[in-house]
């Protein structure tokens, strides 16, 4: 018997998760299906309101309450005179979390696909190389490429460095990255604090 149109939507949409294949998929929507009928309104009304009440800064990307008609978020309406480069949102709370950095932050969405370079995460460098022309005339801006410590976080933050070469041969901008506290194969998401606190403090 076929799944039913709806589940099998359903199912389609949490394939797009990361890491999510169609079997895990095919259970998170099972699993839903047999919850009573408010908590799968619940659901809908969660999803519903994420899309009509939360966006991204239109310099940084992080995620900001849109509701009053919000563009930018409240770090990037003031002055930037350093730009803290994570993969996702759960890095830059990490990051908030240690307190170590008070000045601005760009979120990438991910790191860049090897096999297909425009993604969006390579739009998003285009966004910080673009941030930066706008920043460079208040003096020079320190970048912190704070990728993870993965082959694809050092992928992606050697494909900044050729991205913003420019900027570094004028001296407009110094590029640093995390001291290796963090070890190899680590994603920030997952450093204890204290490592992380180590890597920021020991950036170079």
């Amino acid at each position: 018997m076929a799944t039913p149109d709806p589940l099998q939507k359903l199912i389609t949409f949490f394939t797009r998760l990361p890491s999510i294949g169609p079997r895990q998929a095919s259970r998170f929507a099972s699993h839903l299906l047999d919850e009573d009928t408010s908590t799968i309104r619940g659901f809908a009304d969660a999803l519903t309101e994420l899309a009509n009440s939360v966006g991204r800064c239109a310099e940084c990307a992080r995620s900001i309450d849109i509701k009053d008609g919000n563009t930018l978020c409240e770090n990037c309406r003031g002055g930037v005179h350093g730009i803290f480069v994570v993969e996702k949102d759960q890095d830059l709370d990490a990051v908030l979390k240690s307190g170590l950095w008070q000045n601005g932050y760009h979120v990438l969405g991910g790191t860049i696909s090897l096999l297909n370079e425009k993604t969006r995460v390579t739009d998003r460098i285009k966004l910080l190389y673009d941030r930066l022309a706008k920043r460079t005339t208040d003096g020079v801006v320190e970048v912190v490429l704070a990728t993870s410590a993965t082959p694809e976080g050092d992928a992606t933050a050697l494909y900044i460095e050729k991205i913003l070469e420019p900027y570094t041969k004028k001296e407009q901008i110094t590029l640093t990255r995390l001291g290796r506290g963090i070890s190899t194969g680590t994603e920030m998401e997952f450093a204890d604090p204290e490592t992380l606190k180590n890597a920021i403090i020991n950036r170079k």
